[in-house]
């Protein structure tokens, strides 16, 4: 079946947790009037259509999770009005269009997974007014450009996974602030120029995918500095000289 437009009826909902089921049709604009929702998982089912406008309304809410069902349109604007959000999950959808610049004002996201989509544009640089993130996925997109250097500004950032888009430009001197980074993963996209000898500086590092680009160089003897790092992978690239002595 499907959810009942009637459901906008609910005006004390706080939670909506129908995941796992095989609901189908469309997510009804109606759960818009739900004003105190703060939760709501709708994620592994059958639903299609677009994302409502009308989730601009949900001031109270915190969790958004719609992943791995059959969303079309785009990442609404309004989504970005909700400041209360700390989590969003809308991957393994259809979602096409940009990322909307403005998610910069859901000062509370810590996670943001749109990985599995058809989004285009660039990444937004904005992300970085979200102080809070702690994990972004957007990999197996359309996405282009470069990546924003103030997205390492991210103190709190741990996971960064951009693979298998059409990035280009290179890595910044900028990574060196994310001391937090654990796992990197950039793999499958048009990256270029050398890896930064500032990559040393993440010593919480784990795992590191820079495969599948177009770096050049050596590979930095700073790495040696990366202790935690436990899995490494720079194949098929255009990288240069030798392994260095200190790894």
């Amino acid at each position: 079946g499907s959810i009942p437009k009637t459901i906008g009826k609910l005006k004390k909902l706080q939670s909506m947790l129908l995941w796992q089921n095989s609901i189908v049709g469309t997510i009804p604009v109606e759960i818009g009037s739900c004003s105190e929702l703060t939760v709501m998982d709708l994620s592994e089912n059958l639903l299609t259509g677009s994302i409502p406008r009308s989730f601009g309304n949900l001031s109270s809410l915190q969790s958004l999770q719609l992943s791995m069902n059959q969303l079309t349109g785009i990442i609404p604007t309004e989504i970005t009005s909700c400041s209360s959000l700390n989590l969003i999950e809308v991957d393994n959808n259809n979602l096409s269009g940009e990322i909307p610049s403005s998610i910069g004002n859901l000062k509370n996201l810590n996670l943001f997974f749109a990985w599995q989509n058809k989004l285009t544009g660039k990444i937004p640089s904005s992300l970085v007014r979200c102080e809070k993130l702690q994990a972004v996925d957007l990999s197996y997109n359309s996405l282009f450009g470069s990546i924003p250097g103030e997205i390492f500004g991210l103190r709190n950032l741990t996971k960064l996974l951009l693979l298998s888009n059409e990035l280009s430009g290179f890595i910044p001197p900028d990574i060196g602030n994310c001391t937090n980074l654990y796992r990197l993963r950039v793999n499958g996209n048009k990256l270029g120029g050398t890896i930064p000898s500032e990559i040393g500086n993440l010593k919480s590092l784990n795992f590191l995918d820079l495969s599948n680009n177009r770096f050049t160089g050596g590979i930095p003897p700073s790495l040696l500095h990366c202790s935690s790092l436990e899995f490494l992978d720079f194949h098929s690239n255009g990288l240069l000289g030798f392994l260095p002595d200190t790894l």
